[in-house]
């Protein structure tokens, strides 16, 4: 995943993408020599990045993610949400995230959809679809340990037809409290 990915044209996969790459960005430490292969709890199978991407994307959605590191290799699970708060919670992640001043409302204004998106994780880089990154983040629920920005890309990463780019980075968790809605949740 150190390299560029080639557009497949399924939004599906765009999307599993940025989660792995989210899921990279937000664990522990992993081995340089091991970022090439995920272990796949609660089971202890080893794959590919790319068999990862395509198991990913054949789940049910919304799933939430986690990752950890174990034994130097990204440990990744995934889930249906466990509860109706869980659920809501991310149904208004995907509301805000979405609505007229949030990240991916801006990353689909300026990529019309099917312009190219840059995401960024630590040393991980894939191009998706505006498609794609809007389907990620309906799909996806978003690791407690990272952060998003955004910015317009560089006069090269332009030339090369990126229309936005959006960073992930690992930070402490941030606690969701979720009485500050109230009954909404």
């Amino acid at each position: 995943m150190n390299e560029f990915l080639p557009d497949t044209g399924s939004v599906d996969l765009d999307a599993a993408r940025i989660a792995i790459l989210v899921l990279k960005a937000s664990a522990p430490e992993v081995a340089k020599d091991e970022m090439d292969h995920v272990v796949i709890k609660p089971g202890r199978e080893v794959l590919s990045i790319s068999k990862a991407v395509h198991r990913l994307a054949r789940l049910p959605k919304p799933v939430v993610c986690s990752a950890e590191s174990e034994s130097g290799r990204l440990a990744i699970h995934f889930s249906a949400f466990a509860g109706d708060r869980a659920a809501r919670l991310h149904e208004l992640f995907v509301k805000m995230f979405g609505g007229p001043s949030g990240l991916g409302r801006l990353v689909m204004n300026t990529s019309r959809g099917d312009g190219r998106v840059k995401v960024i994780g630590g040393q991980d880089t894939v191009l998706v679809p505006g498609f794609g990154f809007e389907r990620w983040y309906h799909d996806y629920s978003l690791p407690t340990t990272v952060g998003l920005g955004g910015r317009p890309p560089t006069i090269e990463e332009h030339a090369a037809g990126v229309t936005f780019v959006v960073t992930v980075g690992r930070g402490q968790e941030v606690p969701v409290d979720t009485a500050f809605f109230g009954d909404t949740l």
